[in-house]
């Protein structure tokens, strides 16, 4: 509701420029093969780092068609990091031939539950924002998505 409030937009344009977010999914989809080969190995750390940059601009755009420019790169940016992680994922699995996927896909959902969980958190209790900032939230939830399916697995 804020960010329809900010644009200055009703519903219907509103659900029209979030359209721009899965222009960019579906992009991705077609640039990912070409991305992945131009950056190599780095490549999967490189797109998370844009895609971590650019999370905070939606909030941030003023005009409708900055906001849909932007949510059509946080889009691509995001399938890109679904594509490239399960392509790793697969890497992983036919070089130590065992079944991977589900442990991965798994801990992204536990993360991201804890994040969701934590950001509520501190949106409804004022003191817990001291206890663990935001910042620092999502941190952690990235070092568990990191982690945990290697522990799971006694790769660490």
């Amino acid at each position: 509701p804020d960010l329809k409030a900010g644009l200055g937009v009703n519903d219907a344009m509103f659900g029209l420029l979030l359209l721009a977010n899965g222009t960019g999914l579906v992009t991705a989809m077609w640039a990912a093969p070409y991305i992945d080969r131009w950056l190599g190995a780095r490549s999967l750390q490189a797109v998370v780092a844009l895609f971590a940059l650019l999370l905070p601009l939606p909030g941030l755009v003023g005009t409708p068609w900055a906001f849909a420019a932007v949510m059509a790169c946080v889009g691509f940016f995001s399938g890109l990091c679904d594509i490239l992680m399960n392509a790793r994922v697969s890497e992983l699995e036919a070089s130590h031939r065992r079944p991977l996927m589900n442990s991965s896909h798994g801990m992204f959902s536990v993360a991201y539950a804890a994040a969701a969980f934590w950001t509520g958190r501190g949106n409804l209790d004022p003191r817990f924002d001291h206890e663990l900032p935001i910042s620092r939230r999502g941190s952690v939830c990235a070092d568990v998505s990191r982690f945990a399916p290697a522990l799971s697995h006694g790769w660490a």
